[in-house]
């Protein structure tokens, strides 16, 4: 009986000890991940201001419109062109888009990136069947973010990072020649145009993310990745 009984004691200990090893691994993380994405982003939005807001590309962007509205006919092409970034305040983390995790493999940081106070300049030109106009327009985002992901194996030191799934939404069109059919051609984009609201910026966002992805280039191998945590 009492050989049965340290049988059976021996099995619990085992058992034990294999679940705690499970809890352990599973429960692996990293070093203040937050503070090293934060310090990635302030070198990155310090990179951009030393090459220039203004010499990041900003795309034309056609749209056709189709509708009639007011007493007025919106029928033709309204061509957005000749544009570059006016302003852009900073370049920030933020403060809830954020996760960090590690598994058996590697380990891989997450966040959103959210440009605030952009401000992109662009002519245009509206070519309608009964009248046309000519002048400029300033675009300010509301919300204007992109991600970034940087992960490491636990068997080597190489760091692997991408930014990428540029987005911008509620967008404020300040337009110039403020009139009737210019108020008119802002209310009916996205509704009666081929352009979606997103698309006067959207593409111009992405472009900017290999000119980031060289910059990153730059500044993750010099910043410290966190240590794993077990």
């Amino acid at each position: 009986m009492r050989f049965f009984m340290k049988i059976v004691s021996l099995c619990i200990l085992i058992t034990s000890q294999t679940r705690g090893e499970k809890t352990s691994t599973t429960s692996t993380s990293l070093k203040e991940p937050r503070a090293y994405l934060t310090s990635v982003v302030d070198a990155l939005w310090q990179k951009i201001r030393e090459y220039g807001v203004w010499n990041l590309p900003v795309l034309d962007v056609t749209a056709e419109y189709n509708t009639e509205t007011m007493g007025f006919t919106l029928l033709g092409p309204v061509s957005f062109e000749d544009g570059f970034v006016l302003d852009m305040g900073s370049v920030a983390l933020s403060a809830h888009r954020f996760s960090s995790g590690a598994s058996p493999s590697k380990s891989e940081i997450d966040g959103e990136i959210l440009v605030q106070g952009l401000q992109i300049f662009r002519d245009f030109r509206a070519d309608f069947t009964t009248e046309s106009r000519i002048g400029s327009i300033v675009l300010s985002p509301v919300n204007c973010a992109f991600n970034i992901r940087i992960t490491k194996p636990h068997n080597n030191d190489t760091v692997d990072y991408s930014v990428g799934n540029a987005y911008s939404s509620t967008i404020v069109w300040n337009i110039r020649p403020d009139d009737v059919l210019t108020r008119l051609m802002r209310r009916s984009f996205g509704h009666h145009s081929t352009k979606t609201t997103g698309s006067l910026l959207d593409d111009t966002l992405q472009s900017w993310m290999p000119i980031f992805k060289r910059m990153l280039d730059e500044i993750v191998p010099n910043i410290k990745y966190p240590e794993l945590v077990l």
